[in-house]
C-alpha cells in the first residue's frame, strides 16, 4: 500500500496541534517482488497520484509537494478524529481534500520531513510436513 508519513502542525479552532503523521495509506493494490534487488511490479494507479486520478481521470507521478499534500490531510484528519469526531461522521473525501486545500491555501497546515512509500504484506503458508 503507499502511503505517506511525517510531521505537521494543524491550527484549528484557534489552537496549534503538532502531528505526526506515521502512516497515511493512499491506496491499496498488489503487486509482485521480483529479482534479488526486490523490485515490485505493480499497476500504474497504485503509485499514482490518487488526486488526479479521482478527478481528473489522469495517472501522474508523485511528487513532493503532492507527498506534502498527503501529509497535511493526514494531520488535518488525525487532529479532526481527536478534538472533533462528530465532524468525521458525515466528511467524504470530497469533503477532506477541500479541507486540506483550504488549510495549506491559508497556512492553516504546514508539514515537513515528509516522505512516501509502500507498506508490503507477505503472506506465508505454514509448512506441511510430510
Amino acid at each position: 500500500m503507499p502511503a505517506v508519513s511525517g510531521s505537521a502542525v494543524v491550527t484549528y479552532n484557534g489552537s496549534q496541534y503538532p502531528v505526526t503523521v506515521d502512516y497515511y495509506a493512499l491506496s491499496q493494490g498488489s503487486g509482485f517482488i521480483v529479482g534479488d534487488q526486490g523490485y515490485i511490479v505493480t499497476a500504474a494507479h497504485v503509485v499514482s497520484d490518487p488526486y488526479d486520478l479521482r478527478y481528473q481521470g489522469e495517472l501522474r507521478k508523485m511528487e513532493q509537494s503532492d507527498i506534502e499534500w498527503y501529509v497535511a490531510q493526514g494531520a488535518i484528519y488525525l487532529v479532526l478524529q481527536e478534538t472533533d469526531p462528530d465532524v468525521l461522521k458525515d466528511l467524504t473525501q470530497e469533503d477532506l481534500d477541500d479541507l486540506t486545500n483550504e488549510a495549506l491555501s491559508s497556512g492553516s497546515v504546514g508539514g515537513e520531513k515528509c516522505q512516501f512509500g509502500y507498506l508490503c504484506n507477505r503472506w506465508g503458508f505454514p509448512r506441511k510436513h510430510v
